[in-house]
């Protein structure tokens, strides 16, 4: 149901529409979309989520080695230069751990 209503705010963001028993409901207008653009629709959103999978590993990684953007920032301030390495080695673990597709 969540991509289903993804996909209408992608192709008819303007269109009125309620959604009840899992079918949508339009209130205004011919301008419906076809069951074929709505699964055209959701079918580009759950590929795209799938493409996206390793940004998300990526980032729970990060979030557990404490390789945040705040923490970069205080190595430069303190101008930590074995910090910054430790960084930069740490955060291309991550990324040769979860690879772009």
């Amino acid at each position: 149901m969540e991509n289903l209503i993804k996909a209408m705010e992608r192709i008819r963001p303007s269109k009125e529409y309620s959604s009840h028993n899992g079918k949508l409901v339009f209130y205004k207008g011919d301008d419906e979309p076809t069951q074929e653009e709505i699964d055209a629709e959701i079918l580009l959103i759950e590929s795209e989520f799938v493409a996206s999978e390793y940004q998300r590993k990526r980032k729970s990684d990060y979030d557990k080695e404490g390789l945040s953007f705040d923490k970069f920032v205080e190595l430069l301030i303190e101008d930590d230069t074995q910090g910054l390495k430790d960084f930069r080695d740490a955060r291309n673990l991550v990324k040769v751990k979860h690879q772009k597709p």
